[in-house]
C-alpha cells in the first residue's frame, strides 16, 4: 500500500536537480541534496505555518544574505518562509531530472482556492539572485526551461503535508466534547454521530476541508 501524495502549488522557479546539485556543493554542502533526487521529507512547524527541510534551509539563508545586501528603508527582514524545495515524484516513473524552488507556495490536502494571494504573487527581496546564483551552475548546452518563472503544480508521491487547521482544531484536545452537553468521544466523527442522533442536528460525520 502506498503513502499519501502530497501536492504542493507553487511560485518560483524550474531548475535542474544537477544544477541545483552543482550550486550546493559549491556552497560547502557535498551530498548536493540532502534527499537526492527523491522529494524532501518536510518538517513542519504548525505555530507558524511553514514546511522546512535541510536543503531549503540553504536557500532560504540564501535569499537573506541576498537581502541584506540591498539597499533598504524598511529595516523589516526579508520574509523566507516561502523558499522552499519541491521535487515531484511519480510511482512507477524514473526520478525527475527537475526540481522546483517557490517563493511562496499552497500545499493542497484535497480543493484549495488558488489567488494573487494563496500562494501570494509578492517575490521577496533576494529571491532572484538565488535564482541567478542557482543557474550559474547549470552545466548543460540545452537551457529550455532552466530557470523558468511561473505557477507550477507538484505532485510527490508517499509524502505527507500539513494538516489543515480545521483539522488541527477538531483535535486539539482529547476526548473530544459535546457542545451541547457532558459527552465526551475519542473521535470527531463520534462526536457529529452523537449530536445528529441525541441533539436533532444534521451535520456530516466528518466533513472535508473547503478550502485546504
Amino acid at each position: 500500500m502506498t503513502g499519501p501524495t502530497l501536492i504542493t502549488v507553487l511560485r518560483g522557479f524550474k531548475v535542474r536537480t544537477s544544477t541545483l546539485d552543482n550550486f550546493l556543493i559549491a556552497n560547502g554542502h557535498p551530498n548536493g541534496i540532502q534527499t537526492g533526487p527523491s522529494p524532501p521529507i518536510y518538517k513542519y512547524d504548525y505555530d507558524n505555518c511553514v514546511a522546512t527541510d535541510e536543503t531549503s534551509e540553504v536557500l532560504r539563508a540564501k535569499v537573506r544574505a541576498a537581502a541584506a545586501s540591498m539597499p533598504s528603508d524598511s529595516g523589516t527582514a526579508t520574509n523566507t518562509t516561502g523558499v522552499l524545495l519541491v521535487v515531484p515524484s511519480v510511482e512507477g516513473h524514473t526520478d525527475s531530472a527537475w526540481s522546483y524552488v517557490s517563493y511562496s507556495y499552497a500545499q493542497v490536502y484535497a480543493q484549495r482556492h488558488i489567488t494573487a494571494e494563496d500562494p501570494s504573487e509578492r517575490v521577496p527581496p533576494g529571491f532572484e539572485e538565488l535564482r541567478q546564483e542557482v543557474l550559474g551552475h547549470s552545466s548543460h548546452t540545452d537551457h529550455r526551461d532552466e530557470g523558468l518563472l511561473g505557477l507550477f503544480v507538484v505532485s510527490a508521491r508517499e509524502r505527507a503535508g500539513m494538516i489543515p487547521a480545521v483539522l488541527r482544531e477538531r483535535y486539539k484536545e482529547l476526548p473530544i466534547r459535546c457542545d451541547r452537553c457532558e459527552e465526551t468521544f475519542n473521535s470527531w466523527s463520534q462526536r457529529q454521530w452523537h449530536r445528529n442522533t441525541i441533539h436533532g442536528t444534521d451535520e456530516e460525520l466528518n466533513p472535508m476541508p473547503e478550502n485546504a
